[in-house]
């Protein structure tokens, strides 16, 4: 979802080692300054280095960002493309 909305990677480094720091540290790059702040509470929960805070594939299913996306899918057939 990172890379989708931002067209780059979350976590970038030099070295191999400094990558696995960064993503340890979920310390990813900067967020679009355009995005809800309901979209970039997502994003981090989903980079949430912690397992147990990083949210679940329910949890993130639940989010109002992918009810729009459904609502939408649903109306496919009325969008011109």
């Amino acid at each position: 979802l990172y890379e989708m909305l931002h067209n780059r990677i979350a976590f970038t480094g030099v070295s191999e080692q400094q990558l696995y720091q960064r993503i340890r540290g979920g310390n990813h790059g900067a967020m679009r300054k355009d995005l809800s702040k309901e979209v970039k509470a997502l994003i981090k929960g989903l980079l949430s280095p912690d397992p147990a805070s990083r949210w679940s594939a329910e949890k993130t299913a639940a989010h109002p960002f992918f009810a729009r996306v459904d609502s939408l899918d649903s109306h496919r057939d009325e969008l011109e493309v």
